[in-house]
């Protein structure tokens, strides 16, 4: 069985890691319906506890999750929060199937030995190959854990001692038929608890990075929104480290409409918003989103954003605070977390910057103009010189839009005419600016030297039939 690493805790996680949902032995985890996420792909289930305890939800029944981002804290806007926090009381439910028949169980090593975990409902003889479920309690669990990884290191009521350390236990579902401690029929999991306390008084947040600049603490601390027709796309972001036992897993997109610093103000831990996920890349690091576009918003209505951090449990963190609002400096856009959709937005817009390439392909969001945008922030920002042609562009480049704008066959023109360009820019990103000159370089004068001969063969006359 391979083992799972889990980097310590600075962040609000209860974790249920179900390792082999395939099968071991003859066991097949189907469901885990009372865990904030299941990822099954990775045989993991997680269970959340980010601001549960503070929560104003009104009740916290056995079949339902504490919601701590809807129902935060009272007074506290950027609360750390869970959409699917687990409780004490909360049912902890594994539906499985195995080839024997017998009773569902649950059993843990502790002190060398074997303990079966307590159900809330009582096992009944099920038959091989049929479903089977077995009940218990997130506070049985949490005991469990507590008594295998250390006395005091997790209470009943799953608060953990020490928030840099995630105690965990392994656990072994599956049938038994005579005494519940002896199962003949199983499958291992790791049961992992942690939580994330608040970082900043009873707020979690993380400061502005400027360009170039390490991340003060964990997060996103840097982004940009570029508006839509009723949409919008988050760009330019840079995230630290998750800040928790588990890594990031997604970015909190939320809003508020509005402009200014009373807009921003009213963004808090409830205010609508939008999870995009993360792509990885071989390193198992990423500021990517595999999709960073957000649809549903009205057009002509301004809006004000800030970013947040969801690890793999679905704990919510590491709010981008105000000192981010109108910290821009790493993009052109002056107002880079606000955004304004509409039809036309990007077209002449100052928050767009690619005037003339949002004109040609008629979207500010089309994907070629957003190839220029990433050369832009990757390749010419970082530069001095960049910056100068950047701010140059910006200046002449609006009165030249328009008149692309308004001509079909000048946009149509125009769109051959950046194909070189374009493919500069996606070499330059991919394998950098050096590179990218090279393979033009070469293509330039193959092309030059094959029309060249083509010319001589033309007037050579024999191309006359």
């Amino acid at each position: 069985m391979t083992n799972f690493r889990f980097r310590h805790a600075i962040g609000a996680i209860a974790i249920v890691s179900i390792w082999n949902t395939v099968a071991f032995g003859a066991v097949t985890i189907t469901d885990v319906p009372y865990a904030s996420r299941w990822d099954q792909n990775k045989g993991i289930v997680f269970g959340g506890v980010a601001g549960v305890t503070g929560s104003s939800q009104p009740s916290k029944k056995p079949t339902e999750f504490v919601n701590s981002c809807a129902y935060p804290k009272p007074g506290v806007k950027l609360y750390p929060c869970n959409d699917r926090g687990i409780h004490p009381d909360l049912h902890f439910v594994i539906t499985f199937t195995a080839e024997t028949d017998g009773y569902p169980g649950i059993t843990y090593t502790r002190n060398g030995g074997t303990t079966a975990i307590e159900p809330i409902i009582q096992p009944i003889w099920t038959p091989k190959g049929s479903t089977v479920s077995f009940t218990t309690r997130w506070s049985k669990i949490c005991d469990a854990v507590g008594a295998s990884y250390g006395a005091g290191s997790v209470t009943p009521n799953c608060e953990v001692a020490d928030p840099d350390i995630a105690p965990y236990a392994t656990f072994n579902v599956g049938i038994y038929t005579d005494t519940p401690t002896q199962l003949v029929d199983s499958a291992q999991i790791t049961i992992k608890i942690a939580d994330l306390p608040p970082n900043d008084g009873d707020e979690s947040t993380t400061a502005y990075c400027p360009d170039g600049e390490a991340a003060p603490n964990p997060g996103p601390c840097r982004f940009e929104v570029v508006p839509g027709d009723s949409k919008v796309a988050i760009r330019s972001l840079h995230v630290a480290s998750s800040g928790t036992a588990l890594d990031k897993y997604q970015l909190r997109v939320l809003w508020e409409e509005g402009t200014g610093p009373g807009a921003f103000a009213n963004i808090t831990s409830a205010s609508a918003h939008a999870d995009l996920d993360f792509i990885y890349d071989a390193a198992g690091s990423t500021n990517d989103l595999s999709n960073s576009r957000i649809d549903g918003f009205t057009n002509d209505v301004n809006y004000v954003f800030k970013v947040a951090l969801i690890d793999e449990a679905g704990n919510v963190g590491y709010y981008t605070r105000s000192d981010a609002d109108t910290a821009c400096d790493f993009s052109p856009n002056p107002n880079c977390h606000e955004a304004r959709p509409g039809e036309v937005v990007g077209v002449l817009a100052d928050e767009l910057n690619c005037f003339i390439a949002t004109a040609a392909y008629g979207s500010a969001l089309a994907p070629q103009v957003e190839t220029f945008r990433e050369f832009r922030n990757k390749v010419l920002l970082p530069n001095e010189w960049g910056r100068r042609f950047v701010q140059y562009y910006y200046e002449h480049s609006p009165k030249y839009a328009r008149l692309i704008q308004e001509n079909p066959i000048l946009r149509a023109s125009v769109r051959i005419a950046l194909w070189p360009l374009l493919l500069y820019a996606w070499i330059a990103i991919k394998f950098g600016s050096v590179t990218a000159f090279m393979v033009l370089l070469i293509g330039g004068f193959s092309f030059a030297l094959a029309l060249w001969s083509f010319s001589k063969w033309i007037r050579s006359g024999r191309a006359r039939v």
